[in-house]
């Protein structure tokens, strides 16, 4: 008997590809194999939740996700992303279930725009309002941006 036949092992992804974390068969994978600490719950409860909560009284604020290399920041931004848009996924691998209730405040209620930025002559704001406005077309959302030349600001441009 060899311990191959006693254990099973699921291998390693070591790069988690944000732009095909969208995919339904991916979300949910990428949902299911996330395993959250108790400094990561409370992460989880307390800033990312809380932010993500239109109705939440204070104003949401953005969330800017930091670490080392191998770290897990990608699965990370996966399954905040994949819990946005998916009312029917949960966080599986989590013993304190209050933190996935409170993924409900945000849960299934955002669409999401995944993009890398690489080398670009193009300006920030045109990068990712152009991904924002593809990626909503397809889903059958019309979001025109005008050229920056065109706008004297940008808040009514984003207010959708």
């Amino acid at each position: 008997m060899f311990y191959r036949d006693l254990i099973s092992f699921e291998p390693v992804e070591d790069v988690i590809k944000l732009n095909e974390s969208g995919e339904k068969k991916t979300a949910k994978r990428l949902v299911s194999t996330y395993v959250v600490s108790e400094a990561m719950g409370a992460k989880l409860t307390h800033r990312i939740a809380a932010n993500l909560d239109m109705d939440n009284p204070g104003s949401p604020k953005g969330i800017q996700i930091v670490g080392n290399y191998g770290t897990g920041k990608s699965h990370l931004m996966a399954v905040i992303g994949a819990l946005a848009e998916n009312d029917d996924l949960h966080l599986e691998k989590c013993e304190d279930e209050s933190v996935d209730s409170a993924m409900d405040s945000f849960r299934g209620k955002y669409v999401v725009a995944r993009l890398t930025i690489g080398a670009s002559f193009k300006s920030l704001r045109d990068i990712v309002l152009s991904a924002i406005q593809d990626q909503l077309r397809g889903k059958g959302v019309t979001f025109d941006v005008p050229p920056m030349e065109a706008v004297n600001e940008n808040t009514t441009v984003l207010a959708i």
